[in-house]
């Protein structure tokens, strides 16, 4: 019995062994990639090969090649400027020495006024070298999709816009077309909290390098914004009101298309977004939502809590606890009074757990959330709209209940839903990378439209 159990031992920690090489050789890969990604921005295509081995294969549905001579040739003849590289892996196999990946490739190169995305079904063995590094030894990969956007010129300029309490600072996005004509355009919500609007002016500008002018704007209160409203305070009725002010000040421009305007938002953006074009159903044509949680504010920061508390290390009685009390918690502020026991229950737990995420002490309401979005949800009401709705969606997404989000939506044509295997609320994988095809798929989808 003892050898039995020795040997089961020594098999646990051979294949642990084994996981952490595997996964250290990852890392080293993900560096390679990252690597090879700004090499094709900085349009470096011929340095690429330095991450072939010297006998390298490529095995290809536009190419075969044989040793790092042929592999050079290719890079160095290949069509176009660099743009993007993004990859989804599917797999990682083998070992330390011999890691075999598969997966998705997508490499943008722009000619001719072009941006065209090449995307590739691909088998890779990476072999270790001498010096610890990781070189391709094989690279068997085939057409999978390919297709092409318009690639213009950015304008950016800064815009002042009023609305009845205050006047919002914003910055507009068009592509320099040659020729006058109308545009479609797409409103860019920021999502929750308050980290500037500079965060979202790589997906406005995204589109407008794809045809479309896009509109990033600061919160009431926040950065330029001046008046008598903020973001803090604001329900999401408020909100909702403000961005059709918003909608107005994007119609009344003479450039814009009136039938192609549509709203783009992450997170809470995605959950306003559904609203304003439920508020605006004869004027908003399209709607990208990502991560957008359907279900009241209330259920959702129960299940962004739990999901917290258990990458904390927490035990089950004491999430189970502190669920009950934020539940509890949230209820009172619905009815806009705290009790001096809810506190006190709270602050007992605080005591044995000093480090534990717990509402704030004090019977006053606090400033956020407000009272009448606690049970705020319009996911019933979802198939009134009419207009195209991309939901894209991370599997392992840790603030919004993507199974429950997802009941909500109902089965229409008009609707589509992506959801993206291993990535988290923000689309990205754990070492940090936006999912390859994230970006893909919504310039399809908004091209597809406009098209039409």
């Amino acid at each position: 019995m003892k050898r039995i159990f020795s040997i089961i031992c020594i098999f646990c920690i051979h294949h642990f062994f084994c996981l952490s090489q595997i996964e250290k050789a990852i890392l080293k890969i993900d560096s390679n990639r990252t690597e090879m990604y700004k090499l094709i921005q900085k349009n470096e295509l011929e340095s690429i090969s330095k991450f072939y081995d010297e006998g390298a294969t490529v095995n290809g549905y536009d190419a075969q090649l044989n040793g790092i001579n042929s592999i050079k040739e290719y890079w160095k003849n290949v069509r176009g400027k660099g743009v993007d590289w993004t990859w989804e892996i599917f797999s990682n196999s083998g070992d330390e020495d011999f890691l075999f990946q598969t997966g998705i490739s997508h490499l943008t190169l722009s000619y001719n006024k072009k941006h065209t995305t090449y995307s590739s079904l691909f088998s890779v063995i990476w072999k270790k070298q001498p010096n610890g590094e990781y070189h391709i030894i094989s690279d068997f990969y085939r057409a999978h999709d390919q297709f092409s956007i318009p690639s213009y010129e950015v304008i950016k300029d800064s815009v002042w816009i009023q609305t009845p309490t205050d006047t919002l600072f914003a910055i507009i996005f068009k592509p320099k077309l040659s020729i006058d004509k109308k545009l479609p355009a797409i409103y860019c919500l920021q999502g929750g909290g308050n980290i500037g609007m500079d965060n979202y002016f790589y997906e406005a500008e995204l589109f407008a390098s794809a045809g479309f002018v896009s509109l990033v704007c600061d919160k009431s209160g926040a950065g330029k914004s001046k008046g008598n409203s903020s973001w803090v305070t604001q329900t999401f009725t408020d909100k909702t009101q403000e961005y059709s002010y918003v909608l107005n000040w994007i119609f009344s421009q003479p450039y814009i298309d009136t039938t192609l305007v549509g709203v783009h938002g992450p997170s809470e953006g995605g959950r306003l977004a559904l609203s304003l074009a439920l508020a605006n159903p004869m004027r908003i044509k399209f709607v990208n939502a990502v991560s957008a949680p359907l279900e009241t504010l209330k259920e959702n920061q129960l299940y962004a809590i739990e999901k917290l508390l258990i990458s904390q290390g927490y035990n089950y009685s004491v999430i189970a606890q502190t669920l009950e009390l934020f539940n509890e918690y949230f209820e009172a502020i619905k009815n806009k009074k705290i009790s001096k026991d809810l506190m006190d229950r709270v602050n007992k737990l605080r005591e044995q757990y000093p480090k534990l995420y717990l509402p704030l002490n004090s019977t006053e309401l606090p400033r956020m959330p407000q009272s009448t979005d606690i049970d705020y949800t319009y996911g019933t009401d979802i198939h009134k709209l009419n207009c195209p709705i991309y939901f894209q969606y991370g599997a392992n997404d840790a603030v919004v209940n993507v199974a429950n989000s997802l009941k909500l939506i109902p089965a229409k044509d008009n609707i589509t839903i992506k959801i993206y295997k291993d990535t988290d609320h923000s689309i990205n994988y754990p070492n940090g990378d936006t999912h390859g095809g994230y970006h893909i798929d919504k310039l399809k989808w908004l091209l597809s439209i406009i098209t039409k």
